[in-house]
Order: C-alpha cells, then structure tokens, then sequence
C-alpha cells in the first residue's frame, strides 16, 4: 500500500543523477521517483534536513534542471570506515514541465512501490 503522507505515487525507477551542494557535485542514481521527489541511495554528501540542491537528472537523451531540498537522511552501513554513504529523500521544488510530464508517463508503465 502506498503510504499516506505522499502526494503522488513512488515509482521504482532509476535515473543518473548529478546533485550539486556547496560547491560539490556528486553522482548518484535514484531508487524511486516522484513528481514531487526521489529517493537517492548510496551518494557520498554531507549534507543535513532542508540544505538546498541543484540536480541535473538524465531521462532518456534529455538532461533536466531541478531543484529541491533535502527531506530526510538514512546513514547506509557500508563495509569500509573510509567512506560514510547516506540515502537521501528530496522534496522537489522546481522542475520543468517536460520532466513532471515524463514522470506522469511513467505512472502507467514503471512498477509503483507498494
């Protein structure tokens, strides 16, 4: 079932994206995705609740301009004491048309999480 709080539907998709933070930009790929957020596993940023990002996402042969803000964090056990990987939930608060669009799409042929 999906969960009450969200406004639209989680959609098990990944998308290359690039997250730019302080200065620094970091590589990751989402696990799920919204028209309202996404769900990235497994980047490399210290970074804490509600600090702004700059994300350029790769659909397709397309890059999209995005903006969003960080909703929540979940340290990732990992098996090396070098790095300290986090996942990070993202609200959106800026997108173009064409990728809230694509992602309407996606509703009718990616798996939901249920």
């Amino acid at each position: 079932m999906i969960s009450n709080h969200r406004v639209e539907p989680r959609l098990n998709y990944c998308l290359t994206i690039n997250v730019k933070y302080k200065g620094h930009v970091f590589s990751g790929i989402t696990q799920n995705i919204s028209k309202n957020g996404m769900y990235i596993e497994a980047i490399d940023i210290k970074s804490s609740k509600d600090q702004e990002l700059s994300i350029i996402a790769a659909v397709e042969r397309s890059l999209y301009q995005l903006r969003g803000e960080i909703a929540w964090i979940k340290n990732l056990p990992i098996n090396t004491t070098k790095k300290s990987l986090q996942g990070i939930g993202i609200k959106l608060t800026e997108a173009p048309a064409e990728y809230l669009n694509y992602i309407g799409y996606l509703k009718y042929s990616a798996p939901l999480i249920q």
